[in-house]
């Protein structure tokens, strides 16, 4: 605050200096922005508006001048020209600039100009309050898309994400278009922002809440302010925590001060969004432009004042079989009525819910939003704003379960293989039960939490009269990691591990739930978790696992894949695939085949088995300026088969047809011996550490892990697992330990999982046997933590 003062006592020195040569060329000073608003810090911009009465022969000399010595002598100042004329236009061109002259706040210069600019404003609003409602909806929408629709960020945008201070501002720009509106004074009606909320149109609980938010807010983005020593908006993992100690968060045993504070955050952020929407119905209604929409929204009966948990639920029923949303009417109704207990026939009216709905995850949201999902559903309750500290997820528990259940009525169904596994099952509320249970236990015990939410799937059930679901729900719920640890991590194309998956999940019924659940699970996590790669080994894993249930036979590795998958996932034509075999067993060297999608670029290499091979490979490959985003090594009948997924380091795309050239001669002066793995690689680290910014690694687990494992032809191998920060020539490093040490590759798994990777690599040693040596075991995993640490410092 002591900044803004400073700031506009430089700005009063300067309109001084320019007083009479705006008063007598028709100019006047206005200011607006975060300053108006009272919510600048000390990186915060100065907004000003140069408004011109009206134009003259040398008027347009003058206002550069003045913007001219505006500019030089204010520091973080953004100055604009506007005329009279351009209020009306810049509502249907320019409908942010046109909500900044809403809020601007004369200054100095030719008071008639900023009276006569007052009047201006009032005549446009008048006859066009639709179309700036209209407008500043695109703006939400757009703002939206952005920074993220949901109020249960892990870490929002405290300014753009939906709840935070663009939508306190956008209910303060609509209270205050109807304040001016109806004021017949040609200046300024309201000095402050809670002056003009107190008009809004929600109840005065609402509108304490909005006063309370925004000061929280405000304080919140101070403190980030200054922790950072810069304009940061965003509320990441690491800010978090310094803005909870700043502002007096404390821990306890069950939270920690962070967790304390986020909660409060979301609390806030949610109030504000709803209260947005109810002020902008209201306004809509005014303006008829509710109308267009009306066959879109529920109402209560007309008459109907009486109303009990059964109609409650019943309107929730008509949402999800509809898809129609409540009308800003009814949300209010809603809120008058909480708390409701729901009776058994209202909570076997639910049930119908997930049985008959086709829009199950909005009605499911709405509920939450407002109450009434914890009052069906007790357990839930521990869900909301449950806030797990890492990357890994994207949203609070809460959210990210009733996001997996809308992602089962939206994105999935444009998979047509996911589509018709969808449509195998007869009774899909079997499925939303296990996706709104899956993560039920996290706040009772995280590590344990698919064990002890199993548990709790008995009572649960027993509720909403599904008593006889209770142990299909149970499996789904206790195993809803399964596919995705076995897809990644395992080679489950071995018997010996598919086995095992099979035996337990009994049926094709199970399997096609599990594997739903799975992809609906992994859906609403971070965007980057369920790329296209990790759904072709989902989808792989599933056609094998039903291919072993309905056959009792297992695909054998040359069967993998019929030519339509080959195709799908390589590029590959069975022709291809087996020439390229047959090329390597017959003394050819290498073979390489490229297939580009639109974000990656994918090499399949074939080459005869030798030591330090994908050592090798890893190093020509970042060598070609390339980043290995996941991998897939394996060997069979003593033929290399690594499939590497890959993007330009720089870029973050698909590779360019030169850099493909570049990996081919790469991978092949490397195999030849003609290049030296470690020097280019060392070459090549110096060069890119240098020009791209150093990756996130925070909240990423470090560790090695050993797993003993049997292959399918009874020989005993070691599984290999590091947890990593992702960091360039990570690769390099491991496979180069790993071959150190003499263990042999003969399978890996190489997953990315936003900023963090799993490597698991299935090793034995040079008489192939397991590596079980305790002593050799603790110098490799002290030699794979160093390196780690040395490439990510």
């Amino acid at each position: 605050m002591n900044e803004t003062i400073r700031t506009m006592d430089r700005t009063n020195e300067t309109c001084l200096h320019w007083k009479d040569a705006w008063t007598d060329a028709s100019f006047c000073l206005c200011v607006c922005g975060s300053v108006v608003r009272d919510e600048s810090t000390a990186y915060s911009d100065m907004d000003l508006i140069v408004i011109q009465g009206k134009e003259g022969e040398g008027t347009d000399a003058v206002a550069r001048d003045i913007i001219g010595v505006l500019s030089r002598e204010i520091e973080h100042v953004s100055v604009s020209l506007r005329t009279l004329d351009d209020v009306a236009g810049l509502l249907q061109t320019d409908i942010r600039s046109w909500m900044a002259l809403l809020e601007a706040v004369h200054i100095c210069g030719a008071r008639e100009v900023y009276d006569l600019f007052q009047v201006e404003l009032r005549k446009t609003l008048l006859p066009r309050m639709g179309e700036m409602l209209e407008g500043l909806e695109t703006l939400i929408s757009e703002r939206y898309r952005q920074y993220g629709s949901a109020v249960a960020l892990l870490e929002p945008n405290i300014k753009y994400s939906a709840g935070t201070l663009r939508d306190i501002h956008a209910i303060f720009f609509l209270t205050l278009t109807e304040v001016l509106r109806e004021s017949e004074s040609s200046g300024r009606p309201l000095a402050s922002v809670p002056e003009v909320i107190v008009r809004a149109s929600v109840n005065p609980d609402r509108r304490k809440a909005i006063i309370e938010a925004r000061s929280f807010f405000l304080s919140v983005r101070s403190a980030m302010h200054e922790i950072s020593g810069h304009l940061h908006d965003t509320l990441d993992f690491e800010l978090q925590r310094h803005v909870a100690e700043r502002m007096g968060f404390s821990g306890s045993h069950k939270r920690r001060g962070v967790e304390v504070f986020m909660r409060e955050y979301y609390r806030h952020a949610r109030a504000i969004h709803v209260s947005l929407q109810l002020v902008l119905y209201d306004l809509k209604k005014k303006e008829g432009l509710n109308e267009r929409s009306k066959e879109k929204m529920l109402f209560f009966p007309a008459g109907d004042a009486k109303r009990t948990d059964l109609s409650i639920m019943g309107l929730f029923h008509e949402m999800a079989t509809s898809g129609r949303v409540p009308a800003g009417d009814v949300v209010r109704a809603l809120e008058n009525m909480r708390p409701v207990r729901f009776t058994a026939p209202s909570l076997l009216l639910f049930d119908s819910i997930l049985r008959e709905g086709q829009h199950i995850g909005g009605t499911l949201m709405f509920m939450h939003a407002h109450g009434f999902l914890s009052a069906v559903l007790p357990e839930f309750a521990g869900l909301e704003h449950f806030f797990q500290h890492n990357i890994y997820h994207f949203y609070t528990a809460d959210e990210h379960t009733l996001r997996a259940i809308g992602a089962l009525e939206s994105s999935l169904r444009e998979d047509a293989g996911v589509l018709a596994v969808l449509n195998e099952i007869e009774d899909k509320s079997v499925l939303y039960y296990a996706v709104l249970l899956h993560d039920i236990a996290k706040p009772i015990d995280l590590p344990r939490h698919e064990q002890v939410g199993a548990d709790l799937v008995p009572t649960v059930l027993r509720r909403f009269g599904r008593d006889k679901d209770t142990g299909l729900i149970a499996f789904l719920v206790r195993n809803h990691l399964r596919m995705e640890q076995l897809a990644f991590r395992r080679n489950f194309r071995e018997i010996s591990t598919l086995q095992p998956f099979v035996e337990e999940v009994l049926s094709v019924q199970r399997l096609n739930l599990l594997y739903l659940l799975t992809l609906a699970d992994m859906s609403a996590l971070n965007p980057g978790i369920l790329t296209d790669w990790k759904k072709e080994l989902l989808r792989e894993l599933y056609t094998v696992a039903r291919h072993l249930m309905e056959t009792g036979t297992e695909k054998k590795p040359a069967e993998q894949h019929s030519a339509d998958e080959r195709q799908q996932t390589s590029g590959m034509s069975e022709d291809t695939y087996s020439i390229a075999v047959q090329d390597v067993l017959d003394g050819a060297s290498l073979r390489i085949h490229f297939q580009h999608h639109r974000a990656y670029s994918e090499a399949t290499v074939f080459c005869v088995d030798r030591p330090m091979l994908l050592a090798h490979f890893s190093a020509a490959l970042f060598g070609a300026d390339c980043s290995i985003v996941d991998a897939s090594i394996e060997t069979i009948n003593d033929v290399v088969i690594d499939t590497f997924r890959l993007v330009d380091i720089f870029s973050g795309s698909h590779l360019r047809e030169e850099q493909e050239r570049q990996v081919r001669d790469t991978l092949r002066a490397v195999c030849a011996g003609e290049t030296d793995s470690e020097r280019l690689f060392d070459r090549c680290r110096r060069k890119w550490v240098r020009k791209l910014r150093r990756l996130p690694q925070r909240h990423v687990t470090v560790d090695v892990r050993y797993i003993p494992h049997q292959s399918d032809e009874g020989r005993e191998q070691t599984i290999v697992e590091v947890y990593a920060p992702d960091t360039f020539g990570l690769l390099y490093r491991l496979a180069s330990e790993l071959s150190a040490f003499g263990l042999n590759v003969v399978f890996a798994k190489i997953a990315t999982r936003v900023d963090g990777v799993v490597d698991s690599f299935y090793v034995v040693d040079s008489a192939g046997r397991a590596f079980v040596d305790e002593q050799r075991r603790e110098q490799l995993r002290s030699r794979i933590l160093h390196q780690i640490t040395e490439l990510t410092r």
